[in-house]
């Protein structure tokens, strides 16, 4: 009876060094649940993208791209890699919005292009009065549209832009605009584990700009841009859905024409802009994100092959883009705090779609 005793304290201390060890090393992947991993600087990610049916295999397994995030959107459908964009353009208005704040898309009946409803509506919208008058809009006034529609944002259709008339070109010129998917902007989306439509399980949620930063630094820096699926966090390089057409960056019958990975973080990228509407100053507030950049290019016009390595998080992006997530754990919880099921449900295309 004394040696079970034995056996059992051995056992415990040996659980609490593993556990101890788990929080600041990669090493003990058997006791984190399936579907995290914990990345060289030792904070506990999961092991792939929202909506990705694996771990990437390689850079650009397209299996591991997952979905696509518009920031600050929840998972109703619109992330989904082939969602459908919301949009007119040059051959048909998939339909009209009216702009009344108490509902979010009302729909109407479908125009065909060149309609002067259409093009009126548009050009004569009252953006200081949006809920007076039923416009066509492809903005959302709630933090949950009521569709699942990837929307798509032009000029015309910001009602944040800023524009006059060139009778000279008979076109709008236009001072500002921001792109967000929400009207008006909302800075509130995405921050923290409680934050507005966070998409990622419970006591997970978007990484700010310093974690991914930390993220870079733990990274081979002589091929930098490769050393992000090369980490344990084996990020793909998954392009990303353009927010003005739908459309997705740098692909081209079929085929990537380059390698890049962009992957949305939670923090704002908030800058105050001036410009000159009909000989008028106006200053406006462009709401915008940071986010996770790195890729690596072939240089064809280097005196010897030559591919360029590269990984940042000093840019912005307008919020109707759609981007890669990927989840982070708190910094407020560790390993301790998880139970050891199967958190790859969360990022399994499958989990979506029952």
């Amino acid at each position: 009876m004394k040696s079970k005793y034995v056996i059992l304290l051995m056992f415990l201390i040996l659980q609490e060094d593993v556990f101890s060890q788990a929080v600041g090393t990669p090493f003990t992947p058997f006791l984190i649940p399936k579907g995290l991993v914990v990345s060289r600087t030792g904070r506990i990610w999961m092991d792939k993208n929202l909506g990705a049916k694996r771990v990437a295999t390689s850079p650009s397994d397209s299996l591991a791209f997952g979905f696509y995030y518009q920031w600050g959107r929840g998972s109703d459908g619109h992330q989904e890699r082939l969602s459908t964009p919301y949009n007119y353009n040059n051959y048909y208005y998939l339909s009209n919005v009216q702009a009344d704040p108490l509902y979010s898309w009302r729909q109407g009946t479908n125009l065909l292009s060149g309609s002067a409803d259409m093009t009126n509506a548009i050009d004569n919208f009252d953006r200081n009065n949006p809920g007076l008058n039923a416009k066509y809009i492809t903005q959302s006034f709630l933090e949950s549209p009521e569709h699942k529609y990837f929307l798509q944002i032009r000029e015309k259709n910001d009602l944040n832009a800023e524009y006059q008339y060139n009778p000279n070109t008979r076109i709008y010129d236009f001072k500002f605009t921001e792109y967000d998917w929400h009207y008006p902007s909302n800075d509130q989306l995405w921050q923290g584990i409680n934050g507005i439509n966070n998409p990622c399980p419970l006591m997970f949620r978007l990484p700010t700009e310093s974690e991914w930063s930390q993220e870079i630094s733990s990274w081979d820096q002589s091929f930098i841009g490769f050393g992000a699926f090369n980490s344990f966090l084996r990020l793909p390089a998954a392009s990303y859905r353009l927010g003005k057409t739908g459309y997705f960056d740098l692909f081209y019958r079929g085929e990537f024409q380059s390698m890049r990975g962009y992957y949305w973080s939670s923090t704002i990228a908030n800058t105050l802009m001036s410009f000159t509407v009909d000989g008028v100053s106006k200053t406006k507030i462009q709401h915008f994100a940071k986010y996770l950049y790195f890729g690596y290019n072939f240089n064809e016009y280097a005196d010897y092959p030559d591919w360029e390595y590269y990984a940042n998080t000093n840019g912005r992006l307008a919020r109707s883009n759609g981007l890669s997530v990927r989840c982070i754990l708190d910094q407020n919880y560790s390993v301790r705090d998880l139970t050891l099921g199967d958190y790859s449900i969360y990022s399994d295309y499958s989990h979506w779609h029952p």
